[in-house]
């Protein structure tokens, strides 16, 4: 056991600041030191004017456009239209003017890219406050349509955002031109962006809502977390909102503050928490690491109009959540042995990150005592030869505790990296997560020169992959060529992959001269590399090198049969008919081991190549030579169904399986609406490897259209064994 009960503590607090710039959804205007430009609630109703000229047909869409903002009920601000003016352009004179500039006098010489503008007039007297606002609008070049004519401004739309800066909003929108805040949503009234034509038709988005309402709000919430029993603050405890939304801005940029629309907060050192909500009645659910949540019902009465905000305390004390028992054993799926594991719980808001760990007793079983009533991913990383981790997510721990056995089997692969403390294993696990095929990996770098150890603690040869990225100088030594070749000598399989491998092997490594039977003639700058027809690697295929891009010195060898394997050509650089220069052979080795060896990094191929190599690969080391170049044989160690082959496909694709035992297997393929397409296997099926062809025909002998198909396999065992899988394909015709 590593660790001792964790210690009470709130959820992990989130870094709120940097947050509301990446994610920020709308902008207040501020004075150089943050304070909002409002207007007073002296100042409400806003009054603004029209200038007697402005055409009738204009009147509902300006009305319309005010009422958007009149009709927030978390906000308090409030517009209302006056006597009309004769005043024509933008003064501080008393008239909060709306002006419709039909010869673009406010506008200078034509044409102009300004549609309108908004001139405010401020005074820090009281504060830094607004007390008169104008807006002008170049009717010369950019026409005002009430109607959504095509050609001309929507007339709506346009007020609505003007307007939207007399409130004192900024524009929404990337940082960076117009300044502005916040995801590009082109139907919110303050996107920053407008084009000749813009018959959008514009209405308030939350983030125009959110932003109204943290300047002119009608209800806040605020309140405190603490420890029931202690009376102790908790920082970070969740503050979730059901059935509203909550708002808070953030720190000046320039002359913006960017606020954020969100579900979830937390509280902070104080154990304090709240800000603006935009509706009357809610929910609150408040918890911790290791508390009990509380929900709560908010109820705030309704607006009460300009300059009243009412404002909620709800503070709440956390009981203590009872500890709860979580158990289980780790095992061998086949022969119920203990496994020595590690076993950790990762609570879903522990702020710690990782609340517990321990490890397996010599029987294979774990306990751990940690507060129940909490959510948590558990990790099981198990000694080899097994996977290196496998977890289940948001597990819930009841109070009355909970038992999870992991019966695991050996990993498939041991996935040897040997790119000299480079990255490129990530390629190699993702093409092995997309073929479903287990494995573990070893690290030279982190490890030792070699896997010996590891090798040994498999019941069976795993397959090998060992790969050895871009390394220059010496990519595999001598070290580690006998590592290899004591895995061949067991009757293992391998998958040696890599640039320079031949090249700067010493004459003494045995793998290349007497295993692979290979010798280095040269390297290739070529980015084609093509299979040689009918073999079970190559299969005609063209291959481009790209991938990881990190190949630049790519082997090209011929074959040079040693007295322990006999090699045959796979692959060969260039498209032409000259096949001398091998990219890749596979060997048969002479004690019934196999082994496939690429001269160039499979990380530099594209995914559909790699993947295509490895299960290649694994298929032709269950291959007997001379006897049929397509027919696995043996009896695999589990059950498991591969990526079909080719995909995408037209007509027919390949579809291999593997049985351990005899089983009753259906085979099932479906449409992306989950009907059934067509039933390939219904029947008992020997223990093997097995392959099942589609010709992309249903049940009644009908083409299907291209699309995304789904292919599912259900198999009970003899011994009761049940495995399933599902997979995707592509049909295109």
């Amino acid at each position: 056991m590593t660790s001792n009960r964790p210690k009470r503590k709130g959820i992990a607090s989130l870094v709120i600041l940097p947050s509301i710039f990446l994610f920020a959804g709308f902008c207040i205007l501020t004075s150089g030191i943050g304070d909002y430009r409002l207007y007073q609630p002296d100042d409400i109703p806003f009054v603004y004017q029209l200038n007697s000229s402005t055409p009738a047909e204009y009147l509902e869409s300006i009305e319309r456009g005010h009422l958007q903002w009149n009709d927030v009920p978390s906000s308090y601000f409030e517009f209302t239209r006056g006597a009309n003016t004769s005043a024509e352009s933008p003064a501080f004179d008393g008239i909060n003017l709306v002006f419709f500039d039909l010869e673009g006098v406010n506008f200078g010489p034509p044409p102009s890219n300004v549609i309108a503008f908004s001139q405010t007039w401020t005074s820090t007297a009281g504060g830094y406050h607004a007390i008169e606002s104008d807006l002008i609008w170049n009717a010369r070049d950019f026409p005002p349509s009430p109607t959504g004519q095509g050609g001309q401004q929507d007339l709506q739309s346009v007020i609505a955002h003007e307007f939207g800066h007399h409130l004192g909003l900024g524009h929404q929108g990337p940082f960076g031109g117009p300044p502005g805040c916040g995801e590009t949503i082109l139907q919110a009234v303050m996107y920053g962006f407008s084009s000749s034509g813009d018959t959008s038709n514009r209405h308030l988005h939350i983030h125009d809502i959110a932003g109204v309402s943290a300047i002119y709000p009608t209800w806040i919430l605020l309140g405190n977390v603490t420890d029931a029993s202690t009376m102790e603050v908790i920082e970070g405890a969740q503050i979730e909102y059901l059935g509203t939304n909550s708002l808070s801005v953030g720190v000046v940029s320039g002359s913006q503050r960017p606020g954020e629309v969100f579900t979830l907060d937390f509280s902070d050192a104080s154990g304090d928490y709240g800000n603006v909500v935009l509706d009357q009645t809610f929910d609150v659910v408040i918890d911790a690491f290791g508390y009990l949540a509380d929900t709560t019902t908010i109820s705030f009465n309704p607006p009460g109009g300009p300059g009243e905000t009412e404002t909620l305390i709800h503070d709440v004390a956390l009981d203590i959540a009872p500890d709860a028992s979580f158990a289980g054993i780790v095992r061998d799926a086949g022969t119920s042995d203990p496994i020595a594991a590690t076993i950790e719980f990762y609570g879903s808001y522990d702020p710690d990150g990782l609340t517990f760990s321990t490890t397996t007793n010599p029987d294979g079983s774990y306990s751990a005592t940690i507060p129940g009533e909490e959510i948590y991913r558990i990790v099981v990383k198990p000694a080899a030869p097994y996977i290196d981790s496998l977890s289940a997510e948001d597990v819930l721990l009841p109070t009355s505790g909970l038992v999870m056995d992991w019966d695991l089997t050996e990993a498939e692969v041991l996935l040897v990296d040997d790119d000299g403390g480079d990255a490129y294993e990530t390629y190699y696990l993702e093409s092995l997560n997309r073929l479903n095929i287990s494995r573990r990996t070893y690290s030279v770098a982190d490890s030792g020169a070699v896997p010996t150890e590891i090798l040994g603690t498999f019941s069976q040869p795993p397959v090998l992959v060992w790969f050895t990225g871009d390394e220059t100088t010496e990519a595999l030594t001598d070290e580690e060529g006998a590592s290899i070749i004591g895995h061949l000598d067991n009757n293992g399989y391998a998958i040696i992959t890599g640039q320079n491998i031949a090249e700067y092997a010493s004459p003494t490594n045995a793998l290349i001269t007497d295993y692979l039977g290979i010798e280095h003639t040269g390297n290739s700058t070529s980015i084609l590399i093509r299979g040689f027809p009918g073999d079970i690697i190559g299969e005609n295929g063209f291959y481009l090198i790209g991938g990881a891009g990190n190949q630049s010195s790519r082997d090209h060898v011929t074959t040079a049969p040693g007295p322990n394997g006999t090699p045959t050509g796979t692959l060969y650089f260039g498209g032409g008919p000259d096949s001398s220069a091998l990219a890749g052979v596979r060997v048969s080795g002479t004690t019934g081991w196999s082994a496939t060896y690429f001269s160039t990094g499979l990380e530099g191929f594209t995914e559909a190549a790699r993947d295509s190599f490895i299960v290649r690969s694994i298929r032709y080391f269950g291959i007997v030579t001379g006897v049929d170049g397509n027919a696995p044989t043996g009896v695999p160690r589990a059950y498991r169904m591969e990526q079909n082959y080719p995909n995408p496909f037209n007509p027919t694709t390949e579809i291999h399986y593997a049985l351990p035992e005899q089983s009753s297997v259906t085979l099932i393929v479906y449409n992306m609406l989950g009907q059934q397409v067509r039933r390939l296997v219904d029947d008992e099926v020997p223990a093997g490897h097995h392959t099942i062809v589609w010709n992309a025909l249903n049940e009644n002998g009908r083409a299907m259209a291209s699309g995304v198909y789904f292919y599912r396999i259900e198999a009970i065992g003899e011994s009761g064994a049940r495995f399933a899988d599902v997979r995707k394909m592509l049909l295109l015709r």
